[in-house]
């Protein structure tokens, strides 16, 4: 007699980690309107640093949202280039710490060359 494993799937779409990241997102935003009505756009881009430290895309979520209502495009492209580079001198600073040569070599290469891209962007805008 032959037994048939079943198998379980989960969803890819987890419904808690899409309300997570709604939550997270609305946070973001006020976050945002509050740091601006505060700091101006200096607070903006200091705050897309640190906020790049953590999650990426809640930031670029909420700058594109950000510029798409004030019309403050210019702030919001530097605050998320801030958090780009904020998140990979991070992933830079970790591989370099926690990696083997072979690996901390070429991953230092290439987060090198995207945190001096990342540089290089926010010079220019400025």
């Amino acid at each position: 007699e032959e037994r048939r494993e079943i198998q379980t799937h989960q969803n890819p779409l987890q419904f808690s980690a899409a309300l997570q990241m709604a939550v997270l997102f609305q946070v973001v935003m006020f976050v945002v309107d509050a740091v601006r009505a505060a700091w101006g756009d200096v607070g903006v881009i200091v705050s897309g640093a640190l906020l790049g430290v953590a999650d990426v895309d809640a930031l670029l979520l909420s700058m594109a949202k950000t510029a798409s209502t004030s019309g403050f495009a210019t702030t919001s492209a530097l605050a998320v280039a801030a958090g780009i580079l904020s998140n990979t001198l991070l992933k830079l600073g970790l591989a370099l710490v926690i990696s083997r040569p072979p690996f901390r070599r070429v991953v230092g290469i290439g987060l090198g060359a995207m945190a001096a891209a990342a540089l290089a962007s926010i010079l220019l805008v400025r």
